[in-house]
């Protein structure tokens, strides 16, 4: 599909934005989420020339935001 077509609303990283606008979880949440997108887009599209200790080290040591990111949405009473 045309990226000329698609509304910036419809890319998968600005539906954290629309999150961020609400309230639902901080701009700088919104951002390092935003930027993990773009990093599994690179490495989905470039595996054959992807670094994998850089991606095993960012695994190791930068998940913090998924675990805020989860903890939004985690049911409280379960």
């Amino acid at each position: 599909m045309d990226q000329a077509l698609i509304s910036p609303r419809q890319l998968p990283w600005s539906r954290f934005e629309v999150l961020a606008e609400r309230g639902v979880i901080s701009r700088e949440l919104a951002e390092d989420m935003r930027k993990s997108v773009g990093f599994r887009n690179i490495v989905v599209q470039n595996s054959e020339v992807v670094d994998w200790q850089v991606v095993f080290a960012i695994c190791r040591h930068h998940l913090d935001q998924f675990r805020q990111f989860a903890e939004v949405f985690m049911d409280p009473l379960g």
